[in-house]
């Protein structure tokens, strides 16, 4: 099948020759491996047999690329070149067999450049450590912590703590109820914060997109090559639901090709990142934009910073084609809170005073990693950590470059 293509292909991928040629993806999903000899592709629905591949196996599964340049190259073990390129203002698209049946094949509207199009894919998502029981060490010494803590195949002693799944250590000594234990309610943050905006259309400060108004609107200058609109809620925050209101009357088309971030008080640690948002504007100038973050991101998000920025477009003109205007920006959150009621496991008294850092090993199996297409961590911290796969590092944020037993994070 053709499970993906790019019609207007600008660098996202390079072909032998270096050239940015337009490109077509060839997918297996049969649980046996495939010989192409024989298929075809063409984007010519009265010639279904205008490109023919050469004898090429395609594993259980696997993918091919093969690019749509006219150069004609057919040589098994090269790099495969359609003699056709393809159109990127709507066109045909098809692979067929050597009757000329199609097997694959698309319609397409008009392309956007360096964006594909392809068939939707089925998604399965399997939590692998939320029920895994956690294994939990704070050392007194170096000597105490063994080197290969990291590892698969290390066993931990008697020395090391069992814990509670999910997974959630710490200790708060500050005495703040926390969320669910009688601690501040959920309520609007944004109205107490501070807002900056990358430029200022005269009259249109990026303050009144806080002032709990929705018949004024902030406006970014037309000319802004980087049109960014910023909240900074003072201090950290529990977020839940972030939401966008487009102004009133004129241009609510503007409300478009926005992503959403959600940042440390430390400006740059991203904690949340939305995407793209209406893409294209998509949703018709919708009268507003909602990020559930709780279903977004698995969770509440801890930040202080919202960072509301437009990709500008360059079919368009004028303010149409960069600027940001928002009627009213509502932060819902839990502005000040204690780390206690989110603490299952209390490391307090082998940490306070004594060791900054704990070490945590969260066991799970996977059968046949061969299905996996990606893993994801999703983590509540403060306010540093390091994680590791089977001993290779593979995420960290604001941590010390070399870790030791006792570091303490980057940042407070």
């Amino acid at each position: 099948m053709i499970s993906e293509f790019m019609a207007s292909n600008d660098g996202t991928i390079k072909d032998e020759d270096g050239d940015s040629s337009d490109w077509i993806e060839i997918h297996n999903p049969d649980a046996s491996p495939v010989n192409l000899a024989g298929y075809f592709l063409t984007d010519d629905s009265f010639d279904p047999t205008q490109w023919a591949f050469p004898s090429v196996t395609l594993a259980a599964g696997d993918y091919l690329v093969v690019f749509a340049s006219n150069k004609d190259r057919a040589l098994s073990g090269s790099e495969l070149h359609a003699n056709f390129k393809l159109s990127s203002s709507s066109g045909y698209l098809a692979l067929a067999d050597a009757r000329g049946t199609i097997l694959s094949s698309f319609n397409y509207v008009d392309q956007d450049e360096d964006i594909s199009f392809g068939e939707s894919q089925q998604l399965i998502e399997n939590q692998l450590i939320g029920t895994a029981t956690p294994q939990i060490f704070v050392p007194a010494s170096a000597g105490n912590l063994p080197s290969n803590w990291t590892s698969a195949g290390f066993t931990p002693d008697a020395s090391w703590t069992t814990g509670t799944a999910p997974t959630s250590i710490g200790y708060d000594t500050s005495g703040i109820p926390g969320p669910g234990s009688g601690g501040s309610a959920v309520q609007n943050l944004a109205p107490n914060g501070t807002a900056t905006q990358s430029s200022t259309l005269e009259g249109y400060p990026a303050s009144l997109g806080i002032d709990e108004a929705t018949n004024n609107f902030t406006h970014t200058l037309g000319t802004d090559p980087n049109p960014t609109w910023t909240l900074d809620l003072g201090s950290r925050g529990l977020l839940s639901e972030i939401t966008l209101n487009n102004r009133n009357g004129c241009c609510p088309q503007r409300l478009r090709d926005i992503t959403v971030q959600v940042l440390d008080s430390d400006g740059f640690t991203v904690k949340y990142d939305s995407g793209l948002l209406n893409p294209n504007n998509e949703d018709n100038g919708p009268g507003l934009i909602n990020i559930d973050l709780i279903g977004a991101a698995g969770g509440e998000v801890i930040g202080q910073i919202i960072k509301v920025t437009r990709t500008p477009d360059p079919n368009s003109s004028g303010n149409d084609a960069a600027t940001i205007s928002l009627s009213e920006v509502q932060v819902m959150g839990i502005p000040t809170f204690g780390f206690g009621s989110l603490v299952e496991d209390d490391i307090e008294a082998d940490s306070y005073n004594e060791n900054a850092s704990a070490f945590v090993r969260i066991p799970f199996d996977v059968t046949d990693a061969s299905v996996l297409q990606s893993l994801e961590l999703q983590m509540r911290y403060d306010a540093g950590y390091v994680a590791y796969l089977n001993g290779i590092e593979v995420s960290r944020q604001n941590a010390p470059a070399s870790p030791v037993w006792n570091s303490t994070a980057a940042l407070e």
